[in-house]
């Protein structure tokens, strides 16, 4: 079976906590589960502790930890419901 990959082919640096900041590849293809809002993909990584976020019109990107990642969710829920 030929999944498709939870994080996209990138260009950059993977930091000693495991976090991702770098380029979409030109190629990087679609990100299964990937949710689109305006110009952002968001998406669920391999890990189940992180989330990742791409900016499409300039392809930058990073993973970022889910439970830091949940305070804005959060946030955003307080100030509009």
């Amino acid at each position: 079976m030929n999944e498709q990959p939870k994080t996209p082919k990138f260009h950059g640096e993977i930091f000693n906590d495991g976090s991702v900041r770098g380029y979409l590849s030109p190629d990087h293809g679609k990100i299964e589960g990937a949710i689109i809002v305006g110009d952002y993909m968001i998406w669920d990584c391999n890990d189940s502790e992180s989330v990742g976020i791409a900016f499409m019109p300039t392809g930058e990107m990073g993973t970022f930890k889910a439970a830091d990642f949940e305070t804005y969710v959060k946030a955003f829920f307080g100030l509009n419901f």
